[in-house]
């Protein structure tokens, strides 16, 4: 796959204005702010034609409430509008879960998608 999903998706979420307060990247930022978005290919599959990778997208915010929201409302609808790139051909949204960070336990909604992608 020429194309890095991971850093086409972070792009993407930076770029759209509806997430200011949200700053995407691979990782936990070093100074923990209270809300932030991680993104992390999981798997999937390259072929020699296209690519079918899994994503983790995952919300980080003060409370379970704030991060939901923020996933459905805004982190959703970001991430389906990923097909306006000429990379992708299809992005499907396979779930949307709470899942709080063990170590921190900082509230956390993680959305899985799978993206198709033009190798």
């Amino acid at each position: 796959m020429a194309v890095n999903i991971e850093k086409l998706v972070i792009d993407h979420l930076n770029n759209d204005g509806t997430l200011g307060d949200y700053p995407a990247s691979f990782s936990i930022p070093d100074e923990r702010p209270q809300q932030f978005i991680t993104v992390e290919r999981v798997g999937g599959s390259d072929g020699l034609l296209f690519a079918t990778p899994l994503l983790s997208v995952q919300v980080w915010d003060s409370s379970r409430w704030n991060a939901s929201d923020a996933a459905t409302r805004l982190v959703k609808p970001s991430l389906l509008n990923l097909v306006e790139h000429d990379e992708i051909g299809a992005v499907d949204l396979l779930s949307i879960i709470n899942n709080p960070d063990p170590e921190s336990k900082q509230s956390r909604y993680q959305l899985s998608i799978q993206v198709s992608v033009r190798a």
